[in-house]
């Protein structure tokens, strides 16, 4: 019993540390900093103030600012963002599936078919993640050779 009180008071001081952290970064984060509190951003309506918000996130979305036209972008630039994206996504899933086998071999409390399963899934998840790695390099390698051959 005295255990689980521990446990939840441990559980309550690292959430509202996490909550804190946040918080300071919330409030120290470059979008909060970059607005200021000058007086002619006071006086602005909240249309305004709406209008200058949506301003910002469309250029840190997209890239330029609005009303202007977005650079044409080559086929191979826009493959190789694309592909990175989605093998940076694979790994994280990897990084997902590799957590929960060591979670796996934590549990077990020494059962062997346990930890024999986790072992063959951390294998497996390391094996895949080189395969998903070597694949991005070569992707990186052809498609910059393409880019330099097309321009």
């Amino acid at each position: 019993m005295i255990q689980r009180q521990n446990l939840k008071k441990k559980i309550a001081k690292t959430t509202g540390l996490i909550i804190l952290l946040a918080g300071f970064l919330l409030i120290t984060s470059p979008a909060a900093i970059a607005q200021g509190t000058t007086a002619e951003k006071k006086s602005q309506s909240i249309f305004e103030k709406m209008a200058a918000g949506a301003g910002l996130a469309a250029q840190k979305v997209y890239g330029v600012e609005t009303g202007k036209i977005t650079p044409s972008v080559d086929f191979a630039t826009g493959l190789l963002k694309i592909l990175n994206t989605l093998l940076t996504f694979i790994g994280i899933i990897f990084f997902l599936f590799l957590l929960y086998a060591g979670y796996i071999w934590m549990m077990a409390r020494g059962a062997e078919e346990e930890v024999n399963r986790a072992k063959k899934m951390i294998q497996e998840i390391i094996t895949g993640f080189i395969i998903i790695l070597v694949a991005k390099i070569f992707t990186i390698f052809i498609l910059t050779q393409l880019g330099q051959v097309v321009s």
